[in-house]
Order: C-alpha cells, then structure tokens, then sequence
C-alpha cells in the first residue's frame, strides 16, 4: 500500500482573525473553519511528519482543530518530528500550551535532544496591535518559544498579496508553485515541497498566497479526492513515464 512521508505540512485551520492588518497577505478575514472530515482526509495514508504548521487566520482561535490534528496523528501512529505556529499573541490558552509542551518532549525524545519548531509571536512589527504583555511573557517562557517574528517589519520583505497588495504594501511578488518535489522509495513517496492543507481541504504546493489567489494554486481538494491519488495524479502529470500498475504500486515505465 503506497503511503506519504512529508517534509512540509501546513494546516489552515481557520480564516478568521482578531486583528485587521494592513500587511496581511490573506486578505479580508472570512468565517471558515476546517473541518474534522478534512483533517481526517489529509493525514490518511501518512506516515510521517518531519514539520507540522498551523497557519490562518489567527490558529489560535481554532483551538480544537489544532488539538484533533495531534490526536489523529498519534492515533494513526504518525512520526511527528517537530510543529510550529505563529499567533498574534491576543490569545493564551494554558490547556493548548499543555498540549503543546506535550508534544514538544515527544518532538525532542525523538530528535535526540533536537527540536526545529516553536511558536513565535508576531509583535513589534509595525502592523500589528498592541497585545497583553502577560500573555507574551507567558508565551516567551516557555521552552520552544520562537523569536523569528519579533521584529520590524521592512516593505522590501513584506509579500504583495492581499490586504498589503490593496494597501499598496510590500515589494515581494511571489509566482504560483505548482511543481511537486518527490521522491520515491519502495511504497512510499516522499514530498519534499510544501504540502498545504487549506480551510477548505484544497490541497497546494505553497502557503504564502491570499484567499482568492490561492484558488488558482489548488492541485486538488481531499473532500473529493483522496490525498494519496492527488499526489500520484500531480507526479504523472509532471512525469508522464511513470506509471500506476494499480492503485497501491508505483514503477518506472
């Protein structure tokens, strides 16, 4: 049975949001949440994980569909490697930090002492918001706490997208990415691009695009396609010689 080994999954897990940011590459912030169905569909057929990413929206205020990820990867008995996420700092919650630390020991037994993941807290950035200074402190505190977010802002380093692109901000035009990186062993094949998992279930090939542009990226969506039969469909697409026996088994023509 073919299964995936990925490198980079991104979850959307929400396009809401508690800031309006002039910078933001998303655009207008829309009331979608992902879905357990789409959860469950996207982490079918993996085995393992090198980074797990939460994205938005604001993550943090989908909770429960951050905690349900971790839940179905360890009941599925995928090798989880390391996580990150980046929130706006407007919400702590001492029970998601828990899961949180929870998994970061795991990351770190299984690392050999290493972890290449955190959460980081986007302020002092010149876009966003004022935030409670307890919850950065509470934040900074802990162990894989992220500093990489925490600093101003230059134009030339902001992507034109979305609200920035409407606002006349940012200098980085970003071309759509629609080419696959893999490679394959035995029955296993290994995703060596970023594999994004949108609100929505569409499937992309990057994460850094607005709403309405990310449309014109989706390789697939998981509500309708299993995610393993997306992928093998994009590597014939990009590599006609090879071939799909049947629906388990991948060789060379």
């Amino acid at each position: 049975m073919m299964k995936l080994n990925l490198d980079n999954l991104l979850f959307e897990v929400t396009r809401k949001c508690n800031m309006e940011c002039l910078h933001c590459l998303r655009g207008k912030a829309q009331d979608v949440n992902i879905s357990r169905k789409i959860i469950n569909r996207a982490l079918k057929d993996v085995t393992q994980i090198s980074s797990l990413s939460f994205t938005g929206g604001e993550p943090t205020l989908n909770i429960p569909a951050m905690k349900y990820i971790f839940k179905q990867i360890h009941k599925q008995n995928i090798e989880l490697q390391s996580f990150w996420l980046a929130t706006n700092g407007k919400v702590y919650n001492q029970s998601f930090m828990n899961v949180l630390f929870e998994e970061y020991v795991k990351c770190v037994d299984l690392n050999g002492g290493e972890f290449y993941g955190g959460i980081a807290v986007s302020h002092n950035d010149g876009f966003h918001e004022g935030i409670l200074k307890e919850n950065l402190i509470k934040y900074q505190c802990v162990k894989f706490y992220d500093d990489s977010k925490a600093h101003k802002l230059k134009n030339e380093s902001i992507i034109s997208d979305g609200n920035a692109r409407i606002n006349s901000l940012g200098e980085r035009k970003l071309k759509i990415e629609k080419h696959l990186d893999y490679e394959i062993y035995d029955n296993e094949i290994r995703i060596e691009s970023e594999l994004y998992i949108n609100a929505l279930g569409d499937v992309l090939l990057m994460c850094d695009l607005s709403y309405a542009r990310q449309k014109r990226a989706v390789i697939g969506n998981v509500l309708k396609t299993p995610l393993i039969e997306i992928i093998k469909a994009q590597i014939k697409n990009q590599d006609p010689e090879i071939t799909f026996q049947d629906l388990n088994v991948l060789v060379e023509a």
